[in-house]
């Protein structure tokens, strides 16, 4: 039977939390345009790395100050729905993976029209 750490199990619970709280209950419109992509925590449970990204258009600054101001009412909520001993501190990145991943699709389009 394999194992799974307790990371494993708990950061895509945060992810899904963080998710709906940003979604339905944070008033600050500046987080309207960011989704949560992903959630790395330590293994000690104590940070969760929070990665976004945010509509075409929008500034990921002004999303990322967003989030840092919602910041204190996230991780009280968080500490109401998860039953853990620390409620794990955030710390939001934004995630531009898709821009890479759209620059290499163009250079291939490119070479293969050459």
């Amino acid at each position: 039977m394999k194992t799974y750490k307790r990371v494993e199990r708990v950061a895509p619970l945060v992810q899904v939390i963080l998710a709906d709280l940003i979604r339905h209950r944070v008033q600050d419109p500046r987080v309207r345009n960011g989704a949560i992509t992903n959630v790395q925590m330590k293994d000690d449970l104590r940070l969760a790395t929070v990665f976004f990204q945010v509509t075409p258009g929008t500034d990921p600054k002004v999303v990322k100050d967003g989030f840092e101001k919602a910041r204190p009412f996230l991780r009280r909520e968080l500490g109401k729905q998860l039953s853990m001993k620390f409620v794990p501190d955030l710390r939001f990145i934004y995630d531009d993976s898709h821009e890479h991943i759209e620059r290499v699709e163009e250079i291939l389009q490119r070479l293969k029209s050459e």
